[in-house]
This record gives C-alpha cells, structure tokens and sequence, in this order.
C-alpha cells in the first residue's frame, strides 16, 4: 500500500519570493565525480520504488532556481527523519532506561546544511549521495529546504521513503 501511494508523480514546485524548489527524487547513489548536471542525466533517474534497504546509501536530487538578476548564495538543508511514532511499550521502556543510565538520549544527527551558489533564471540542480547510517525498518520523510538569506525567502520539498 506505501508503495503505491508514494510511486513518483510531478510534484508542483515550492515557490516563495522568486525562489522555486522542485520535488525531491530518491535515486541510486551517483558514482564518485559524476553528479548529474540536469534531470535528463542518466544517474538523475529516479529509484523504480521508494525503498532503501538498511546501510543503503542513495541519491537524492532537485532542482532550485532564482529569479535574480545575480548570482546569489543560499542556505540550503537536508532532513532524514522517521515519520512512524514508536509504540507506547518502546516509549515507556527507553524512558525507564534513560532514568536508569542503560539508554542514552543521544541520536545520530539527520541534517546536513551547506551554502549553495545559484544562478539566476536557471535550473540549479542539487544532487548528492547521502548515508543515512542504520535506519531501521519503517517510513522516513527526507526534507529540502533552501532560504535566501538577502530576501528571507524559504522553500521546501519533501519526499516520503521506506527502510526495510
């Protein structure tokens, strides 16, 4: 049922004070100094599913443009994140197990950010392989978001993708 709900459709692009974001597409990992330059690249193709094996890296891709009249710099960030709310058992047991010192409250961080040069009136792709680390099994949401810091203007994109 998850998968065909999440199959690859046109999303319609975020928009937000002349900056625009595409949908977020999950791909195979891009080879080593081959990042694709547009959505007509061969590794730009989406994965036939949204599902990821555990330790499985993947590519992810979109594409932001500006309507600027110059070459701007803009934040941009990626989110990994569970969507699925643990049970209250799972709950009730890590909590009892923090107040005893047997589980830690420290979590692997799930976001990068960096600064992107983007240029004006073009598709300015953002492409990138990513390793999540161990997920475990159930459904994640993968987040973009890109601000330009002169205007205040925030888009984001997100993709919804299983671990199993």
């Amino acid at each position: 049922r998850f998968a065909a709900r999440a199959r690859y459709r046109p999303d319609p692009p975020a928009g937000s004070g002349g900056l625009v974001l595409s949908g977020i597409m999950i791909t195979n990992p891009y080879p080593q100094g081959q990042l694709p330059d547009g959505r007509s690249h061969p590794s730009a193709r989406p994965l036939a599913r949204p599902v990821v094996a555990p330790g499985q890296t993947f590519g992810v891709y979109a594409e932001l443009t500006i309507a600027s009249d110059a070459v701007r710099s803009v934040n941009v960030e990626l989110e990994v994140r569970s969507i699925d709310k643990p049970s209250a058992i799972t709950r009730l047991a890590g909590w009892v197990g923090s107040r005893l010192g047997f589980a830690g409250t420290q979590s692997t961080p799930g976001k990068l950010g960096w600064s992107l040069e983007v240029k004006p009136h073009e598709n300015n792709v953002i492409a990138l392989t990513i390793d999540p680390g161990k997920l475990d099994g159930g459904r994640y949401l993968i987040t973009l978001k890109a601000t330009d810091p002169m205007s205040g203007a925030v888009v984001l994109a997100a993709r919804e993708f299983l671990s199993r």
